[in-house]
């Protein structure tokens, strides 16, 4: 499994959160949702507004196995939601592209990041990252591994830890 490495850092995360807000809301709300909710950045450009705004759970059908994955939100996701979304139409994209009404295209996306992940000193960065990123943050505050395992749609623990880059205590 070639992964690259989380953000471990909370600084960094903060520092790049300041950075893509510098670039744009729309930038620092892609990093923010993708680093809360661990779901692949792919799954999240084609949210629309009404997908998320007022929501207890984001709702995301996955595109290779056609699951849907509930996703909770927490408090601080909500209030990111509601000033990210206010005075958007319900039925805007949620990652709007600025030349027209359809979403940004994943390399967009990973653009976007990869420039203010490198300017914050995060040498190893990709498509991936914000999903490790969650799954790191998710691991070291809940130590639960068969959630992540559940969440994350893996075979089996092994699968997971090897995601996670840790071995089995």
């Amino acid at each position: 499994m070639n992964k690259l490495p989380p953000i471990k850092d909370l600084e960094t995360i903060e520092l790049m959160k300041t950075q893509l807000l510098k670039e744009g809301k729309r930038e620092w709300f892609l990093f923010v949702l993708g680093i809360n909710v661990g779901v692949k950045i792919s799954l999240l450009l084609n949210l629309k507004v009404k997908d998320i705004k007022n929501q207890t759970h984001i709702v995301i059908k996955e595109n290779n196995s056609s699951k849907i994955k509930r996703i909770f939100i927490n408090e601080k996701l909500k209030n990111d939601i509601e000033i990210y979304t206010a005075g958007m139409n319900d039925e805007a994209y949620v990652f709007k592209s600025y030349r027209s009404d359809r979403p940004i295209k994943r390399v967009q996306a990973y653009k976007i990041l990869k420039k203010v992940a490198t300017e914050a000193g995060v040498s190893s960065f990709g498509p991936e990252t914000l999903r490790s990123t969650f799954a790191y943050h998710f691991y070291q505050q809940t130590q639960d591994i068969e959630l992540l395992q559940y969440l994350f749609n893996h075979s089996s623990v092994n699968v997971t830890l090897k995601f996670l880059d840790v071995s089995k205590n």
